[in-house]
């Protein structure tokens, strides 16, 4: 069985040695007297579970070394746990202004065996317990709180998507919705209503697509619709119904005004040159997103979507999505425009054809 790994970083050699000698029976340690090398180490180590670290040392000290770590984009950093090996010169402002910068734990020179053995195996057992549970969630086909599909589950069923739509001939699109401010309004509303409110969600979102369709959460704050035999403007027309009307839900607290603003990014993948469904539903979430007014749908041209062309858009109008077709009006009249001057029309009827379309719906 591999031993749980950890890093000791202080600029005396004889506390690296001491706690290597007290560890070393079930640890498998990693000696550094320097912040900046163990910056590096902690990089290139993704084994490294703990980490004990000293305060004052030159180059890169303590404090700086757990400021770069809680502020790192690495989520693995973020978490690692890290103990503040303090001495007797250490004043109680400097183990407050540690445990500010994230120290996770702390234990005084000089110590024992038995202080450096318990917290050693106390943070990397939890450490490990995360992992398992955060592995264990990625995998799992469903969000235990939405009910939704995972961002796992959403990768499966994108690649499968892929598959039967480049195989006969079909378009596909995905539509990336993002609620950002969801989670203070989840903070805010607190348990068990945090609960009820993404189940509610969940439920709702399930309840908007068409029996094609699938609805999956991809983040803390991110859903994905896959719309199959749909293409761009298709998807355009269809945007409104997946936005949840939180009020509607009874999710706006003592009825103060939501701070969740609802973005919406459409996506259509070249299937021919696309082999690789994470990549392509990662690239989608990570899109620049078109804000529309929270729970309702304002007209936004949204990225991804092509010019609508006459034939379409008659096909719209008959299926009644006058508004999908008023978005791209301008653009019509003015690709209609030498039939118009043709016909004897002058540029002036340009606002009456507009009044016109706009009194069809």
């Amino acid at each position: 069985m591999t031993k749980p790994r950890v890093l000791i970083v202080d600029d005396s050699k004889l506390m690296r040695l001491s706690s290597q000698k007290m560890l070393v029976p079930d640890f498998d340690t990693v000696l550094t007297d320097s912040g900046v090398h163990a910056r590096e180490i902690l990089v290139e180590d993704p084994l490294i579970q703990v980490v004990f670290c000293d305060l004052n040392m030159p180059g890169l000290s303590g404090y700086e070394l757990l400021t770069e770590l809680r502020s790192s984009p690495v989520p693995r950093l973020r978490r690692l746990p890290v103990i503040i090996m303090t001495g007797a010169e250490n004043e109680e402002a400097e183990r407050e202004k540690a445990l500010k910068l994230g120290a996770s734990d702390f234990i005084n020179k000089p110590f024992r065996a038995s202080e450096v053995l318990a917290r050693a195996r106390a943070h990397a057992c939890h450490e490990e317990a995360v992992g398992r549970l955060r592995r264990l969630e990625s995998s799992h086909p469903f969000d235990p709180v939405t009910g939704l599909g995972s961002f796992a589950y959403c990768v499966r069923r994108l690649e499968q998507a892929m598959s039967f739509a480049l195989r006969h001939g079909q378009s596909l699109t995905l539509v990336h919705l993002h609620m950002i401010g969801l989670n203070t309004l989840i903070d805010d509303l607190g348990e068990p209503y945090a609960t009820s409110a993404l189940t509610k969600i969940g439920r709702v979102m399930t309840q908007s697509v068409r029996c094609e369709d699938s609805v999956f959460r991809t983040g803390a704050e991110s859903f994905c619709f896959v719309l199959p035999a749909t293409d761009a403007v298709g998807a355009n027309a269809l945007k409104s119904r997946f936005i949840p009307n939180l009020e509607e839900l009874g999710l706006s607290p003592d009825g103060a005004a939501l701070e969740v603003e609802s973005r919406f990014s459409i996506q259509t993948p070249d299937l021919h040159s696309c082999a690789d469904a994470e990549h392509v539903l990662r690239t989608g979430m990570a899109r620049e997103a078109v804000t529309v007014t929270p729970f309702e749908c304002a007209p936004a041209v949204l990225h991804g979507v092509d010019p609508l062309d006459i034939e379409r858009a008659l096909t719209l109008l008959e299926q009644g999505e006058h508004d999908v077709v008023r978005d791209h009006l301008p653009a019509l009249i003015e690709r209609l425009r030498p039939l118009l001057n043709l016909a004897g029309l002058k540029a002036n009827d340009h606002s009456d054809s507009m009044s016109l379309a706009g009194n069809e719906s």
